[in-house]
């Protein structure tokens, strides 16, 4: 999740300003439009230093769900990207902070170009490596 400072106009005319967590650029500008807001500055936060540093940690029941989803969605034909933004937009702001952020950056790396596998394997503490050799199992078929 990356967060954004906006400076946009509302419905009245009036210039208001604010804070949007979005998975990218193109979201955030997407989520500020429905609110009926015309986006007039968008710019991404630099994340603290507190939090660059921390560790996110996945309870295991959350773990297995999110597996369980993920693979119910790649089996019915829906995209990684998609099926990925899918569980991180069910999964919990406050009590799935953890998930929501490593799904988020899980994306953006997929979206980069790597493969599922090397992007979950930047998360050692929560997908540990018999889950990513299954991964990379699965994905070379």
């Amino acid at each position: 999740m990356i967060t954004f400072s906006y400076q946009a106009r509302d419905p009245s005319g009036r210039i208001v300003s604010g804070i949007q967590d979005a998975l990218n650029e193109d979201n955030a500008v997407t989520s500020l439009m429905s609110r009926g807001l015309m986006v007039l500055s968008l710019q991404r936060k630099a994340m603290s230093v507190r939090s660059r540093k921390k560790t996110w940690t996945v309870k295991e029941t959350d773990l297995v769900l999110c597996t369980r989803q993920l693979a119910t969605m790649i089996e019915a034909g829906i995209s990684l990207v998609q099926a990925l933004t899918a569980l991180y937009e069910q999964a919990d702001p406050k009590r799935q902070r953890s998930l929501r952020h490593i799904l988020s950056d899980v994306i953006t790396r997929v979206q980069g170009g790597e493969t599922f596998h090397e992007a979950i394997s930047k998360h050692p503490r929560v997908f540990n490596r018999l889950f990513v050799s299954m991964v990379k199992a699965g994905e070379a078929g």
